[in-house]
């Protein structure tokens, strides 16, 4: 009897798989899907749900914002605040990337909201070829920079967002002011200059609605110019937030805006368990006008008699990508950022890390890199296990 019940309840589920398998392969064709799905067995979850894109809107800031919609019925189910992964078929070579989604998660319309990244690929497709009716496709939603599960609203707010950081964090507004127009939600944003803030004009129209939503600008170029720049500390940005103890707390942006805050937090009596933080880079101190040109990657391995290995770059490309070439092997797995299992340690130089990836605060204050998204700002030294 336990036979039969199991057998009739996997059949349903395994005919759907064959059924999208099948359609996808006259898609794509069967050699994207082993792309996709690697050496294992093709699943739901290797090959991603099939979208189509149905609006492009060009934000400020190098941005766009993607509407998309699942295709062949499928429906999409996510919490506001999270991830998902993409994978896009770009010239026969197929690339993952984790974006947030910028739609709540009871809208009818699905957004990505996609600014672009020194040389991702991902990101300049996004915001430079796509166009609607463009085929990509879309992963199981994940992430843990969602709304409390108790009273979600009925509590006091505050997000703190740095440039593209401002995508979960939209999501979560919506969301919130959606169910509860009279919900005390207070942001601040950091950005370079008021042009190339995203979403401002829906943020100061929201504002207008909206009796307890405030919103705190913080600009870091006064002019816009390189030279003008500020540095805009954690204190600063904490000093913005209204009764912080009596609020749940959200930061989105790069790690070092992320731990300065969190410090700033914690000496106003925040614990650090108490903020929800979603990283958008790693603890790189080179921001947006990097310089990104072929630099000498040293590789140096663990031990008393190891000698380093220097390559020069013949192209921009990730640290993961020189070693390969090298012949020098880092165990990865994702390629994206995601699974961490191209982490390495940066003993000297700087990088840039491409893309949101999920490298820890605690290991990007130890010098961790992933190598999979970090291209180098110079000269570096990279510690390999």
């Amino acid at each position: 009897m336990i036979r039969e019940i199991s057998k009739a309840l996997t059949a349903p589920l395994t005919k759907a798989i064959k059924q999208r398998v099948n359609w996808l392969q006259g898609v794509v064709g069967e050699e994207t899907l082993l792309q996709l799905a690697g050496d294992e067995k093709v699943s739901v979850k290797d090959v991603g749900f099939p979208a189509r894109i149905t609006k492009i809107r060009h934000e400020n800031g190098r941005c766009v914002t993607v509407s998309f919609e699942l295709m062949e019925g499928y429906r999409f189910r996510f919490k506001s605040g999270q991830f998902v992964r993409v994978v896009v078929d770009l010239g026969g070579g197929l690339y993952r990337r984790c974006y947030s989604l910028s739609s709540p998660a009871e809208s009818d319309v699905h957004t990505l909201t996609i600014k672009q990244h020194f040389q991702g690929r991902v990101s300049s497709y996004f915001n430079g070829r796509a166009k609607v009716g463009d085929l990509f496709y879309i992963d199981e939603p994940a992430g843990e920079f969602v709304l409390p599960k108790v009273k979600p609203y009925e509590q006091r707010y505050g997000f703190i967002a740095a440039g593209s950081g401002i995508a979960p964090v939209w999501s979560l507004v919506q969301d919130v002011l959606g169910k509860a127009p009279e919900a005390d939600v207070h942001l601040v944003y950091i950005n370079q200059s008021s042009g190339n803030t995203i979403f401002k004009k829906k943020l100061d129209s929201l504002v207008k609605r909206s009796p307890n939503f405030t919103v705190d600008y913080i600009f870091t170029r006064k002019s816009g110019k390189k030279r003008d720049r500020r540095h805009t500390s954690g204190h600063v940005l904490v000093k913005k937030m209204p009764t912080p103890l009596e609020r749940e707390l959200y930061i989105c942006g790069p790690s070092g805006v992320v731990s300065s805050v969190l410090e700033a937090y914690s000496d106003v009596g925040v614990d650090d368990r108490d903020v929800r933080v979603e990283l958008y880079t790693g603890s790189s101190s080179v921001t947006d006008d990097a310089d990104l040109k072929p630099r000498v990657v040293s590789f140096v391995r663990q031990g008393l008699f190891s000698r380093p290995r220097h390559i020069r770059q013949r192209k921009v490309e990730t640290i993961l990508e020189t070693a390969k070439h090298a012949g020098v092997v880092i165990d990865q797995k994702c390629t994206v950022g995601t699974c961490q299992t191209c982490k390495v340690r940066l003993a000297s130089g700087t990088v840039i890390m491409d893309e949101p990836n999920t490298l820890t605060l605690q290991d990007a204050e130890k010098g961790y890199i992933l190598a999979c998204v970090a291209y180098p700002c110079e000269s570096v030294i990279v510690k390999l296990p």
